[in-house]
């Protein structure tokens, strides 16, 4: 088959997968956005009565966009490997007539979409919550249209590179806590870099080893303004080059270890 043919496909297969999930995308919806109802609230509301100043609320709030991917990386691989298990659809995939990276690149994709959905109603549905706790005097379009969708992209990358790495249901206890709750924890998602730094240049330097830093910070500089965060340019370049690295990798493996090298 041709370029086009495959091309042809592909677009089907990406058609296909709201009309497959259309059924739980509401419900989705509504869990999400329960969940940042109560954790905006309580950063907001509660917290300040410990001494937190008052946009903190905000501060968390901005951040829930990139925590809301993440925790989409645990459910995407529960799903992968129980599929695996199971009806093992993914095998059905693999013999279309297409390159069989086209298949992964298409999960990816879909689950980019589906937490681009979700996420991107975070800002408007916190700013109704909090009001002017959420100052978005310095909000950049551009900026943000920009990191949303990086941040999305990269964590549909890391995604397939945890599907690559880890083998089956019984290891996602061992990719949530060795993995995934690690490096949202220490990757920003209660404090900014500059803190980090700040108590100490080493555990500093040490952070930025961490992708998830990257997400945070950019999205936050993108709405909240550039002070006190990683340098926003600096942010969008690490998300896109390690979003590059990380479906390659992850789709080597996984032709690999589904035997379509």
């Amino acid at each position: 088959m041709n370029k086009k043919s495959h091309l042809r496909i592909f677009w089907e297969l990406i058609k296909t997968d709201p009309n497959l999930r259309k059924k739980t995308i509401i419900d989705h919806l509504i869990n999400v956005l329960i969940l940042i109802g109560v954790m905006t609230t309580i950063f907001t509301y509660i917290f300040t009565q410990f001494g937190m100043t008052k946009d903190f609320g905000g501060f968390q709030l901005v951040g829930m966009i990139a925590s809301i991917c993440i925790f989409e990386i645990y459910s995407s691989c529960s799903s992968f490997f129980a599929d695996l298990e199971g009806n093992k659809t993914i095998s059905y995939y693999l013999t279309l007539p297409i390159p069989s990276w086209m298949i992964f690149i298409k999960q990816a994709l879909a689950l980019s979409c589906r937490t681009l959905l979700v996420t991107s109603l975070i800002i408007p549905f916190g700013k109704l919550l909090i009001g002017s706790r959420l100052d978005l005097s310095n909000f950049s379009v551009i900026k943000f249209v920009l990191i949303f969708l990086a941040t999305n992209f990269f964590f549909s990358a890391f995604t397939l590179l945890m599907l690559g790495i880890f083998k089956g249901i019984e290891t996602l206890r061992t990719l949530w806590i060795r993995i995934i709750f690690p490096l949202w924890f220490l990757g920003g998602a209660e404090f900014e870099w500059n803190m980090l730094y700040n108590l100490s240049p080493t555990f500093g330097y040490l952070g930025l080893l961490n992708p998830f830093v990257y997400a945070m910070e950019g999205i936050r500089a993108a709405v909240l303004g550039q002070e006190g965060f990683i340098p926003y340019w600096i942010s969008l370049s690490v998300l896109t080059g390690l979003t590059i690295l990380f479906t390659w990798i992850g789709i080597t493996r996984l032709k690999k270890r589904l035997d379509f090298v």
